[in-house]
């Protein structure tokens, strides 16, 4: 009886330190697909990129093509208005969020008691030099400017988690303490902008979204890719050891079973079936990439489909001749 309850506490431990394996080998995985595996796939399908500094007119041998153009001015008359907290810029975007103050804050709720903590204001449309630019479309592409505001205003309902009298600072019983902060695309500042030149217009579409992911880690430069292959290399190893390590263990609980499929084809399959799903989903949430999400949960599934068929599949076993 004690043995029995020796094994069994045994095996929960061996279990669970399974676990713990195959989850940080999964973490060190889907990080490093993030910062270093999805912008070399991106990269290898990347469109020519036509840059522009400050353009006077349009050249209509572009039309179709991916063009960013760099250090031109934003022109917009459109007054952007916060009457909630006195706030008036006169530009393209404007935007309003809340920052975590302290290490072990959570991030702000995007509603508490109904007003909405985070709201973004853009203009209909504005110009940069000879192109025009739709305003919904600038919101993710903007490194904005911080824009200073009335810390005295505060609506009656966050007045409850108001810390100071004279500070815009509240503290949610969920999310700690939060500090709000505006930022904004004023009129006449010096910007960049990528997309298709269709027209007079600059069109930010997926595959804008793409390249602008791209431009983020500085890789259309070609002499960059190989950091970043040489750099994912390491993880993905670490990665492959530890689900190469959880594999064993559980191979080890279940002892009794006799599997005709060695514990390290296992962990490749699962290995290359996880990296391949987290650069299909990375590519849909991170990089616009239409359907990229989907593709990745199907093959996902598709892993844990092949990996339930090979850890069914038995040694055969010969009767003891009598």
């Amino acid at each position: 009886m004690v043995r029995r309850i020796i094994r069994c506490i045994s095996g929960i431990l061996v279990s669970a330190l399974a676990l713990l394996l195959f989850g940080t080998g999964a973490g060190v995985l889907f990080e490093t697909v993030k910062y270093e595996v999805l912008p070399v796939v991106l990269h290898a399908a990347a469109d020519r990129v036509t840059v522009l500094e400050n353009p006077g007119e349009i050249d209509p041998s572009l039309e179709g093509e991916m063009v960013e153009i760099m250090k031109t001015p934003v022109r917009c008359d459109t007054m952007l208005e916060d009457g909630e907290f006195g706030v008036r810029v006169r530009g393209a975007v404007l935007q309003r969020f809340w920052k975590q103050v302290g290490e072990k804050a959570k991030y702000c709720p995007e509603k508490v008691d109904g007003f909405s903590m985070r709201r973004d204001w853009v203009a209909p449309e504005f110009r940069m030099g000879p192109y025009r630019i739709i305003g919904e479309q600038a919101l993710d592409l903007w490194n904005s400017t911080p824009v200073s505001f009335n810390p005295e205003c505060m609506p009656a309902a966050l007045e409850p988690y108001r810390v100071g009298e004279d500070t815009c600072h509240i503290s949610l019983p969920d999310a700690g303490m939060q500090e709000l902060a505006y930022a904004a695309v004023p009129d006449g500042e010096l910007r960049s902008y990528l997309g298709r030149q269709v027209g007079d217009t600059l069109v930010h579409d997926a595959e804008a979204g793409r390249l602008v992911y791209l431009r983020q880690w500085w890789l259309l430069p070609p002499g960059k890719v190989w950091t970043h292959v040489w750099g994912s290399l390491p993880g993905l190893a670490y990665a492959y050891l530890l689900f190469l390590g959880a594999v064993w263990l559980l191979r080890r609980i279940s002892a009794a079973i006799q599997y005709r499929v060695p514990g390290f084809c296992l962990a490749a399959v699962a290995l290359v079936g996880l990296l391949m799903a987290e650069v299909c989903s990375a590519a849909g949430n991170r990089a616009g990439m239409s359907g990229g999400e989907t593709t990745g949960e199907l093959i996902f599934l598709a892993t844990l489909g092949v990996l339930l068929v090979l850890g069914l599949i038995r040694k055969k076993t010969t009767a003891p001749v009598p």
